[in-house]
C-alpha cells in the first residue's frame, strides 16, 4: 500500500506520540534538534529515515544519506526534502546489514527506528562500524520500564508483533558497550529514551564472521 503523507504525519501526531509514545512530535523533534544541533559539514547516515525528520533538522550544512527498508517512505522523504532543497541520497536497505563501508560516516542517526529490527544489537554494530573514529551515534527509542506492570498499549503491539521485543535501556548501553561506542544518556520524555554513542579510536567493531560465533550471538 503506498505511503499517504498526510496520513503519516496525522497518525504521528495524534495517535503514535501521545498513546504510545506518551509525547508530543514537538517535544520529540525539539529534542533531536537539541542532539543535533552542532553538526556541521558531516557526512551523516540516517538509519530507518522514514519521512526525514533528522534530514530537515541537519538542513543544508550536511551531506545526508537516509536508508529505509521501505520504498514508499524513501520516495516521500525525497519528495519532501528535495522541496526544501535539502541534500538527500536515499537509500533501501537493512540496518543490520548496511551497503556502506567502514568508516565512511561522521554521524549516525537513529529516530524511532531500532524497536522495529529484529537484532538490536547487529544495527548498533553496524552503526559503529560505518562510523569513523570519533563519530557519532544519536539515536531515540521507545525503551521500556522495569518492573511487572507493562503499559497495556505496548503489551498489545508486541503481542501483535507489530514490533520486536522490548527493549530497555540497559540493553542499548551494554550493546553500545559492547561494540565500541561510548554511551551517553541524554534524555527520557514518556517513554522516548534519547541517547549518543561515541565510537572510540580504538574500538575494533566486529565483523560478520565474529558476529556469528555463539557468545555473541547471545549479545545479538
Amino acid at each position: 500500500m503506498p505511503v499517504i503523507p498526510e496520513d503519516y504525519d496525522r497518525k504521528m501526531k495524534f495517535y503514535v506520540m501521545p498513546f504510545l509514545y506518551k509525547t508530543t512530535s514537538g517535544i520529540h523533534r525539539n529534542e533531536m534538534k537539541e542532539l543535533l544541533a552542532d553538526f556541521q559539514d558531516c557526512r551523516a547516515l540516517d538509519i530507518a529515515c522514514g519521512n526525514g525528520l533528522c534530514e530537515t533538522i541537519l538542513g543544508r550544512t550536511n551531506e545526508c544519506t537516509g536508508l529505509d527498508i521501505s520504498p514508499g517512505m524513501l520516495a516521500e522523504a525525497k519528495r519532501r526534502l528535495d522541496s526544501e532543497t535539502i541534500p538527500f541520497s536515499p537509500v533501501r536497505g537493512d540496518a543490520m546489514k548496511l551497503p556502506f563501508r567502514d568508516e565512511s560516516f561522521d554521524l549516525v542517526t537513529c529516530s524511532l527506528g531500532l524497536h522495529f529490527v529484529p537484532g538490536i544489537g547487529e544495527a548498533i554494530n553496524e552503526a559503529g562500524r560505518v562510523l569513523k573514529p570519533g563519530g557519532v551515534f544519536v539515536c531515540c527509542s521507545p525503551v521500556m520500564e522495569s518492573g511487572l506492570f507493562v503499559d497495556l498499549y505496548w503489551r498489545y503491539y508486541y503481542k501483535k508483533g507489530k514490533f520486536n521485543a522490548p527493549i530497555y535501556e540497559k540493553d542499548l548501553r551494554e550493546a553500545c558497550s559492547t561494540f565500541g561506542l561510548r554511551y551517553v544518556r541524554h534524555s527520557k520524555n514518556g517513554k522516548l529514551l534519547y541517547f549518543t554513542a561515541r565510537k572510540e579510536p580504538a574500538a575494533v567493531i566486529l565483523s560478520s564472521s565474529a558476529q556469528d560465533s555463539p557468545a555473541c550471538r547471545e549479545i545479538l
